[in-house]
């Protein structure tokens, strides 16, 4: 049972991977097509944009992904802090 876990491991890799690239494929698609908004898209980028930015900034690529975490839940926390006050203002 053990020998498979690094199979398994890089299955999992792989359909994450197809995943993400089946995403970007249909993501650009929508914007050729106009059904997508250039800022939607942008807005989407931002989490690969900080595991970049950090995976090189650090070295280390797991804590890259574990800063990512905590960053973009802050400012998911902040995103819902700002729409809550500008909805209280307009």
């Amino acid at each position: 049972m053990q020998a498979l876990v690094p199979y398994a491991v890089w299955t999992i890799i792989a359909v994450v991977c197809l995943g993400i690239i089946g995403m970007l494929a249909f993501g650009v698609r929508s914007l050729v097509q106009g059904k997508a908004q250039p800022v939607t898209v942008g807005v989407m980028a931002v989490p690969a944009v900080v595991i970049v930015l950090l995976g090189l900034a650090l070295g280390n690529w797991a804590m890259a992904a574990i800063w990512t975490t905590i960053v973009m839940f802050a400012l998911g926390v902040l995103a819902l802090l700002a729409s809550g006050v500008w909805g209280l203002f307009t």
